[in-house]
């Protein structure tokens, strides 16, 4: 779960990721509830170790009643550096 904006998301993420923003979390969530299972392991993730979005959408859902959360606290900056893959697309404005 990419918890940075979805700007960021669409730009480049971490394959297989959803995007549920801290910031549009309620307008976000209505599609995300549809399509994530209550007990499915979710992996939150935002841009690095000193973001808390993740922390954020974290509690959210634990308050949704998702139970199996994990943060990935070293984030998207991590990923990066150790370059695992990424998808997404340039977003131009």
């Amino acid at each position: 779960v990419d918890a940075r904006s979805r700007h960021s998301y669409y730009e480049l993420h971490i394959p297989g990721a959803v995007s549920l923003s801290a910031s549009r979390f309620d307008s976000q969530y209505e599609e995300f509830k549809d399509a994530i299972a209550k007990d499915a392991l979710l992996i939150i993730y935002c841009q690095s170790i000193t973001c808390r979005y993740s922390d954020v959408v974290a509690d959210k859902l634990k308050g949704l009643g998702y139970r199996n959360i994990k943060i990935f606290a070293g984030g998207w900056t991590e990923w990066v550096q150790a370059r695992y893959p990424v998808q997404g697309f340039k977003v131009y404005s």
